[in-house]
């Protein structure tokens, strides 16, 4: 399996500066044998100051999110494993043969909405990454359009749902080089690699948000991570 995608409602998040989003669907307001008009209903918009960013263990993958309101979550995974260049400079057409499809996208940009469980993957856009190191990456991606696909959990094929939604989103800048708004520990904590505790957010070198994960403990005496949110403290 080449890769390991999210759940629907993706992984925790905070980060990047962005536009807006908004989701669309195609319909006819004619009701006739016209071409489908796509009718776009805007969603929440925000600003937010960077992207949340996860190494894997190998750094064969980098995840980037962020969430987009209440619903809806934003995802970057970059793979650089065998034949997928995605961890190097440079710019890519999401819409390109090979980019639009999550089993050989090597920079694939998703989106899951939470309420519906619906999944959403980038069919047109610009993505540039202008520099990239993992805790200082720095780029954006334009004039996004995504289509709500479903993922084969085995081969990660993705096929578009016939009739299905679709989302826009215009543009996204990202600077990872700065922790994301709520990391109460040190900038240099947040990317050297330990899985530290008690920081307001989950560190992104932990595994998952549980206790059992922690390298550095920087909650204050007599208190310990919390076992179910690590980036909490709680009574010892």
């Amino acid at each position: 399996m080449k890769k390991g995608i999210s759940s629907p409602t993706l992984l925790v998040s905070t980060g990047l500066a962005l536009g807006f989003l908004v989701g669309c669907e195609s319909v006819d307001p004619n009701d006739d044998e016209s071409e489908p008009v796509e009718q776009c209903t805007a969603l929440p918009d925000g600003v937010v100051s960077s992207f949340f960013e996860q190494a894997s263990d190998t750094k064969d993958l980098v995840v980037y999110r962020v969430e987009m309101g209440a619903d809806h979550t934003v995802e970057l995974q970059l793979f650089g494993e065998g034949d997928f260049p995605g961890l190097a400079p440079g710019s890519t057409f999401l819409g390109l043969e090979g980019e639009s499809n999550y089993q050989t996208c090597s920079r694939c940009l998703l989106v899951g909405q939470k309420s519906s469980g619906k999944m959403f993957l980038a069919d047109d856009g610009i993505l540039e990454l202008s520099t990239f190191q993992v805790g200082s990456t720095t780029g954006s991606i334009t004039d996004m359009h995504f289509v709500e696909v479903t993922i084969d959990d085995e081969t990660n094929l993705s096929t578009v749902v016939k009739g299905g939604d679709c989302l826009t989103l215009d543009a996204l800048r990202f600077d990872t080089s700065k922790p994301p708004n709520g990391w109460e520990c040190s900038a240099e904590q947040y990317t050297d690699s330990q899985c530290h505790c008690g920081c307001g957010l989950v560190d992104p070198w932990c595994d998952d948000e549980t206790s059992s994960w922690c390298e550095v403990d920087t909650c204050a005496q007599g208190e310990v991570p919390d076992a179910a949110n690590n980036a909490a403290c709680v009574a010892g």
